[in-house]
């Protein structure tokens, strides 16, 4: 994060969510390690596949969480 005259701005990010053990469900992040992916840099690990997303954001994550965990 880094802070600029209109606020804060992120630079990277990661949003993850895990079971109760610690075991990844689902994570987004914007990690340049999938260059292939249409939406690059912004994937999402979910069930040991890696797929290409929107950019995320905290709120977006929790929605998403929600609607498909709960």
């Amino acid at each position: 994060m880094v802070a600029t005259k209109k606020g804060l701005h992120i630079q990277r990010y990661r949003y993850q969510y895990c079971d109760a053990k610690g075991n990844e469900i689902v994570r987004w992040d914007d990690a340049p390690h999938h260059p292939h992916l249409p939406n690059f840099p912004y994937h999402v690990h979910k069930e040991s596949t890696v797929r290409s997303s929107p950019k995320m954001n905290l709120k977006m994550a929790l929605d998403w969480i929600e609607q498909h965990l709960f």
